[in-house]
């Protein structure tokens, strides 16, 4: 009957439409190639209020309202900035213009003392290789870092060349015994990018 047939025939199309390898046009093909195959009248097939025409419908409400969206892609060979001569490099791999979030590869020889910071939201550390001696603790590589909004951190040793991978909700700010020495937000790290692709070093 039409109850059976039609649940059956909704779960095969609206889980080709979930594919966006599938186009509608695909998705048609197979919907009646399943009716035929659960015996289903021809006219139940296609037209106004079927699967198929819900299925179409369904891609349809699947599209975004800013068609300009796209991914960003950060490529290997793409510029790392040097913040310390020599000694520690930056990838900024992406800024969050509406968020302030953004993330960031880094990369420190060994015996490079990054600076006594403050976090103004939390931040997720990933290390890719080395070791960085974090306060009391050691991160190896394969390790992963929280770290909560408002936390402080010493000097962050890199205990052997050490790359790691940053992504942080908001701005960190640096400081030494006489007050705030720099900031570090989404704005200056999309204008470090924009430099050193403009520069290609």
């Amino acid at each position: 009957n039409d109850a059976n047939f039609s649940h059956p025939f909704l779960l095969v199309s609206e889980s080709l439409c979930l594919n966006p390898g599938v186009t509608c046009r695909s998705v048609c093909h197979v919907v009646r190639r399943h009716a035929r195959a659960v015996g289903a009248p021809a006219a139940q097939v296609g037209g106004p209020g079927t699967a198929v025409e819900s299925s179409m419908a369904f891609v349809d409400s699947l599209k975004p309202v800013n068609d300009q969206l796209a991914d960003i892609i950060v490529r290997v060979s793409d510029p790392w900035v040097e913040t310390d001569p020599g000694r520690a490099w930056m990838k900024v791999l992406w800024t969050g213009e509406e968020s302030g979030r953004w993330a960031a590869l880094f990369r420190w020889t060994q015996g490079y003392v990054a600076p006594p910071h403050k976090h103004l939201s939390a931040a997720h550390t990933y290390i890719l290789k080395g070791r960085l001696q974090v306060r009391h603790g050691v991160l190896e590589a394969g390790d992963y870092d929280y770290e909560p909004n408002g936390v402080l951190h010493g000097a962050t040793t890199a205990l052997e060349d050490t790359e790691y991978l940053f992504i942080c909700d908001g701005p960190v700010i640096f400081y030494d015994d006489n007050g705030i020495t720099s900031y570090l937000g989404w704005e200056q790290l999309h204008r470090m990018r924009a430099a050193s692709l403009r520069s290609g070093v």
